[in-house]
């Protein structure tokens, strides 16, 4: 009877320690599963900060392209506006010309006189060739 009751007490110890290692078991599983989880969702979080990273990337070169595409329409706009501005100031000039002349005036009169008429601007101005060539 002993040696049952010594067998009985062991596997009852045995009994014991199998629950303890599967409980260990459970908690390292749920351990293991919440680092695969939590590396899963690292992964994740660096995938949407790349996509982030480019889809800023992509926001800022594009803006940069707008930028540049609008600048250019700038200058073409600043350049088209200086043309109309010269062509205006010279058909002011021809206009007033025109006006210092009584009776009928020729092109090269005229010329002449637009030429005579910026001159002076640029006399006024302190600059001696103001217009360039008319």
């Amino acid at each position: 009877h002993a040696r049952e009751a010594g067998g009985d007490g062991e596997a009852a110890s045995l009994a014991k320690q199998l629950e303890l290692a599967k409980a260990a078991a459970t908690k390292y599983k749920g351990r293991a599963d919440e680092a695969k989880a939590l590396k899963k969702r690292l992964e994740e979080e660096g995938q949407a900060r790349e996509l982030e990273a480019e889809r800023a990337e992509s926001l800022m070169r594009q803006l940069g392209e707008a930028n540049d595409e609008l600048a250019s329409m700038a200058a073409e706009r600043d350049e088209d506006l200086a043309k109309a501005a010269g062509a205006i100031r010279a058909a002011q000039d021809a206009a007033l010309a025109v006006k210092q002349v009584s009776g009928p005036v020729d092109a090269e009169q005229l010329l002449l006189l637009v030429r005579q008429r910026r001159e002076e601007e640029g006399r006024k101005l302190g600059i001696s060739d103001m217009w360039g060539d008319v």
